[in-house]
């Protein structure tokens, strides 16, 4: 992200800006405000830019949820974000979504 006086611009091949346009307007990118569509989201968007240029790294942040949510990892299992926020959030999609946010804004803090 860029600020140019009082011009806001975005990088797209940065994971957390295209985050923070996505959580400002989600009906833009997502079908529904759900963890599932979120990961669809950032499945297909990492298929094209695995390793955005962002700091910290953006594909360190699954590990950290690892960590934070003490979430027993035992390899092999894809969507692995979703599938740590909704065991966290007892399946709910709505309180999943909001979650990502919520350790996205904690990792960035910690690891800065």
């Amino acid at each position: 992200m860029k600020k140019d006086d009082e011009l806001t611009i975005y990088e797209m091949n940065k994971a957390y800006d295209m985050l923070f346009v996505l959580e400002a307007n989600p009906d833009r990118f997502i079908s529904s405000k759900t963890i599932t569509a979120l990961q669809d989201f950032l499945n297909g968007y990492l298929t094209g830019n695995p390793y955005p240029d962002d700091s910290p790294p953006f594909w360190d942040f699954q590990n950290y949820l690892i960590g934070v949510a003490k979430f027993k990892y035992e390899g092999g299992t894809n969507n692995v974000i979703s599938t740590i926020l909704l065991q966290e959030c007892n399946d709910d999609q709505n309180k999943s979504y909001q979650r990502f946010f919520d350790y996205l804004k904690q990792y960035k803090n910690e690891k800065k």
